[in-house]
């Protein structure tokens, strides 16, 4: 019988082999690396052969370490073709979770569309096939990678898989931490997948716990909830009572300001205190702003009426320089919110807006 040399390494040899594998791809291509590993030879004795959880989980994480001119997914799913009767759970949601990361990241384009294409392929809908036969036996954090992870792909399994896992969630919410609790719903929102009982149970597990969220973490919960349009209203109302108070306890990312003001604008909760201080918090860093999160901001300040004059007047002169980087749809939102907010000052020249 014969196997590469993969197999014949055993469980400590092989975190030699693959270090020296990764030395060697910084001087070879990776292509020939591969070839150089999968050379017959001889099989060792069965218990020389028998990789631990462990000794998978680390060439996964070198794999995903991976930043040079070869993908790096490609090295997950060698690994996958390899062990994958070897890989447990744990495995499985960190393998998928390194290619969701790379599909996350590859732009629409030739190089995406090798990824889901022959050997490559192949390979990742076999791994998307296990994972969907083992997703009722995963545990919570498990579950929360792999529906963050598929909501990436555009494989029809993939989202059989979130389809799947949000009604898992429903059972396993009050498990999951606050992080979890948004990517399972982040997912869904990705998606469009509205699973009205998954909210409902994420609602209230994240209403137990709100004190342990981060901002981060509550824009990403906010913003996912108003674009599914889900019924989470006592949510909302509690998340405007804590969120002013979180806004100064530690940085807050131009964006997570922005989809907070957005999921405000689109949901039937008043948070008039919560909406001036966004504004406020805005103001000072309108400069750190990306146009369309700007853009986004001021439509959602408009719609609730709660304007930041100073910080309409800061923006018309910061949009007004990059009103070529936005969207047509932006555009016409900050030219609606300009004309919704009244907002008027002889020195800043809304024309661009309206032109």
């Amino acid at each position: 019988e014969q196997r590469p040399l993969w197999c014949r390494a055993g469980p400590h040899g092989m975190q030699r082999l693959w270090r020296q594998s990764v030395a060697m791809a910084r001087r070879l291509p990776v292509p020939v690396v591969i070839r150089c590993l999968s050379v017959p030879a001889r099989v060792a004795p069965p218990s020389a052969t028998r990789l631990t959880s462990k000794h998978i989980s680390w060439m996964l994480t070198e794999s995903g370490k991976r930043r040079d001119g070869e993908p790096y997914y490609r090295h997950v799913l060698v690994t996958w073709d390899l062990h994958g009767e070897q890989f447990d759970d744990i495995n499985l949601a960190h393998a998928l979770s390194c290619v969701g990361r790379a599909a996350a990241q590859i732009p629409e384009g030739p190089a995406r569309e090798r990824m889901f294409s022959g050997s490559t392929g192949c390979s990742l809908r076999r791994l998307l096939q296990r994972v969907s036969e083992r997703l009722q036996h995963l545990r919570a954090r498990e579950l929360a990678t792999v529906m963050h992870a598929s909501s990436a792909l555009p494989d029809e399994l993939a989202r059989g898989i979130v389809n799947l896992g949000a009604a898992r969630v429903q059972m396993l919410a009050p498990q999951l931490t606050p992080q979890g609790l948004c990517l399972v719903t982040g997912a869904c929102a990705k998606l469009g997948i509205t699973h009205q009982p998954m909210l409902d149970a994420v609602a209230a597990a994240a209403s137990r716990s709100l004190t342990s969220f981060t901002m981060q973490d509550i824009s990403i919960l906010t913003w996912a909830c108003a674009k599914l349009n889900a019924r989470c209203d006592s949510l909302f109302a509690q998340i405007a009572t804590v969120a002013p108070a979180k806004l100064t306890s530690g940085p807050v990312s131009t964006q997570s300001l922005a989809n907070v003001a957005w999921a405000y604008a689109r949901s039937n909760v008043a948070a008039p205190q919560l909406l001036d201080e966004l504004g406020a918090r805005a103001f000072l860093r309108v400069g750190e702003f990306k146009p369309f999160e700007l853009a986004m901001l001021l439509w959602a300040l408009a719609r609730r009426r709660r304007p930041h004059a100073s910080l309409f007047e800061a923006a018309a002169e910061h949009l007004e320089r990059k009103i070529e980087k936005l969207p047509p749809r932006s555009v016409s939102n900050v030219a609606w919110a300009y004309a919704t907010a009244d907002i008027r000052n002889e020195q800043v020249s809304l024309a661009p807006f309206f032109s």
